[in-house]
């Protein structure tokens, strides 16, 4: 009889301790919900600075899910108006340009003096994306429209208490902004001087959404979330495309080049929580809450 050494048995032993191991655990799913940089989801493609502190934003939040931020200011009282008139230009040509369905390389170079070729490059990339993001399936049943819980943050609260003053006695500023910000496209809805408002669109190629925090001294909040469709369609959940706090007031307007579910959301800060929130589609305006 053979027989088995030291060294055969203490191999054997190994071999078999190591078969006894269990199967390492599969790695988690993908998950569609992006991380947010600096409050907004996916990655930034380009940037236009003005002389007057606004600015021009390309984003793409997911692969073909494209929106253009536009970042500006009201009128302060004894400032010059002049800078906001010099927004509004800027502002009226992504209007006309989005109405139009202009490439991601025509805005740009329509919102810039100089033109960079890299940046031409880069954008004229991401509109190959666009298309075939249009071809996803979107759900056949209208979603629940998201009701979004409030972030507690002090960047955009004011010191004092109550409202500030109406300087230009304008119900400060609705009349102003539902007159420069939702005056395009077949379906539109807003509500000014809102503690809270939410509005649930569904685009056919595009929406434009705007956000203003009227009082002197207090700002907003404002966040948007996307319908993620599940399998052929069916269910899905909302996924958060932005959400930040906005300075007293702040313009922010979003150009969303997509053909699904967004539900939008601003609401104010105490102590005078007074949000204006319009949203512009080229789709249908699925319906809006607020108080």
């Amino acid at each position: 009889m053979k027989k088995i050494s030291f060294a055969s048995l203490l191999l054997l032993s190994l071999c078999y301790t190591a078969c006894q191991q269990p199967e390492p655990a599969p790695a988690a799913p993908e998950t569609t919900q992006a991380p947010l940089k600096d409050g907004i989801a996916g990655d930034q493609l380009a940037v236009v600075n003005y002389e007057d502190g606004s600015f021009v934003g390309f984003y793409e939040f997911s692969p073909g899910e494209v929106a253009i931020r536009h970042s500006q200011a009201a009128p302060q009282p004894g400032s010059k108006n002049a800078r906001s008139m010099a927004s509004l230009q800027v502002s009226t040509k992504l209007d006309e340009m989005s109405e139009k369905k202009r490439s991601l390389v025509e805005i740009y170079q329509s919102i810039v003096a100089h033109p960079q070729k890299e940046v031409i490059q880069r954008l004229s990339h991401t509109q190959t994306r666009i298309a075939k993001a249009y071809a996803e399936p979107i759900s056949n049943v209208a979603p629940t429209t998201s009701l979004l819980s409030p972030v507690q943050s002090n960047g955009a609260r004011a010191a004092a208490s109550g409202c500030s003053p109406d300087y230009f006695n304008d119900n400060y500023g609705a009349q102003w902004f539902r007159d420069n910000y939702v005056n395009e496209s077949r379906f539109r809805h807003y509500l000014t001087n809102a503690g809270a408002v939410t509005i649930t669109t569904k685009n056919q190629s595009w929406a434009k959404t705007c956000a203003m925090a009227g009082d002197f001294a207090t700002g907003i909040h404002f966040e948007a979330e996307r319908w993620e469709s599940g399998f052929l369609g069916i269910g899905g959940e909302w996924v958060s495309r932005w959400s930040y706090d906005m300075t007293p007031r702040a313009v922010e307007c979003w150009y969303i080049h997509n053909n699904k579910h967004y539900s939008i959301r601003a609401y104010g800060y105490q102590p005078c929580p007074k949000a204006h929130l319009g949203v512009c589609s080229d789709g249908t305006v699925l319906g809006g809450l607020g108080n």
